[in-house]
């Protein structure tokens, strides 16, 4: 059986500094009401015009993996597991814009 192709994408969050010079704590808001948390490496997120300082939270994103659809949402791995569930998450379309290359 064929392997399932994934197509990269950037799932829309707030990001603020780690602990590292090359750390992010990802905040991702979805519309239920859920708040999931977690770390990316600074290769994993992308930035709009403004690129967080110190002790600032600002809106970006972070590269995901889209595996799969259900029921109307995206299921999207994320580059490492959130604190309150693992690596793939369910998100609504809305939060995830396609993106060429990976």
């Amino acid at each position: 059986m064929p392997q399932q192709k994934k197509k990269h994408a950037i799932l829309r969050c707030k990001v603020s500094r780690g602990t590292f010079t090359n750390e992010f704590f990802v905040v991702i808001e979805l519309p239920d009401g859920r708040v999931l948390t977690s770390l990316a490496d600074v290769s994993q997120v992308v930035f709009g015009a403004n690129r967080a300082a110190a002790g600032e939270s600002v809106d970006a994103g972070v590269k995901v993996s889209v595996v799969g659809e259900q029921k109307g949402m995206l299921l999207v791995d994320l580059p490492r597991e959130t604190f309150s569930q693992g690596r793939r998450v369910l998100v609504p379309p809305t939060m995830v814009e396609s993106k060429a290359t990976a």
